[in-house]
């Protein structure tokens, strides 16, 4: 897509095989996919993504450094989420375009 790239967030590993082949058939590039806040944050030393699908529980931490790093680069982003809004820090949603939350459902 024009040499856009996106961050994926998420300690999952199937979930992020998803979402990463399911990106790349539309033809972005992705970044990633990073299982833990420390690695997400390296993988943004010196790049720029031009958005990021985030998932808000990386096993016994959080996802909100890397979001607040998005927000402060003013670089939009979900996050992927089973608990839906409530499930995000008040002070990430929303805003210009950024942490809106998309929940995700596992099959019934």
């Amino acid at each position: 897509m024009n040499g856009a790239s996106i961050l994926v967030v998420e300690d999952e590993a199937l979930v992020a095989i998803m979402m990463q082949d399911m990106l790349e058939e539309l033809g972005f590039a992705v970044l990633g996919p990073a299982g833990s806040v420390a690695a997400a944050l390296m993988l943004l030393e010196g790049t720029r993504p031009t958005a990021a699908v985030l998932d808000c529980n990386l096993g016994h931490e959080k996802v909100w450094p890397v979001a607040e790093w998005l927000q402060r680069e003013r670089v939009p982003f979900v996050f992927s989420t089973g608990y839906g809004a409530p499930g995000v820090h008040s002070a990430l949603r929303g805003g210009t375009g950024s942490g809106e939350a998309l929940r995700r459902r596992k099959p019934a």
